[in-house]
């Protein structure tokens, strides 16, 4: 997001967070999720499912492809990180493993990927319509072991 943030200014930047926070919390809300917080340029959200998580996770991707950048420059890409399990709750956070184990897999994604952990897979792998590429174990900072990765194809042929 540097370059954007260089290329756009301060305003232009506070503007397109706004804009970009405004369509996220939209397109999240549609797929029955919640923004549980939103700092700088990235959001946890929560879903009842795995399968709405990773729904609203293609339906953002597909929306801001199509985004044109404010100054017609690139357009903002999204990373995007998914992981399934029990959490530890309060009024205003999510805390704990599963919480850690998202953000981690979400860092690793690039700009315009979708990253998801093996509980994903697993959960939304029945779907046909969806289709995962391995990436392989990982080990991430803060947690022991590996965690298989998998990036899904969000393309419009991908159902």
């Amino acid at each position: 997001a540097t370059g954007i943030e260089e290329r756009l200014g301060e305003r232009g930047w506070a503007v397109l967070l706004r804009d970009h926070g405004t369509l996220v919390r939209q397109l999240v809300e549609h797929q029955g999720g919640q923004v549980v917080k939103s700092q700088d340029d990235g959001c946890m959200c929560s879903f009842a499912s795995s399968h709405a998580g990773l729904r609203c996770a293609i339906e953002l991707q597909r929306t801001f492809a199509e985004k044109p950048a404010p100054d017609g420059g690139e357009p903002p890409r999204v990373r995007i990180g998914l992981h399934s399990g029990f959490v530890i709750a309060d009024v205003s956070d999510f805390y704990g493993r599963n919480v850690v184990l998202g953000a981690r897999i979400a860092r690793l994604a690039r700009g315009g990927e979708i990253l998801v952990s093996a509980a994903i897979r697993e959960y939304t792998g029945g779907d046909p319509s969806l289709r995962f590429e391995s990436r392989g174990e990982q080990h991430f900072k803060g947690l022991l072991g590996e965690h298989a990765v998998y990036a899904v194809d969000w393309s419009e042929s991908a159902g």
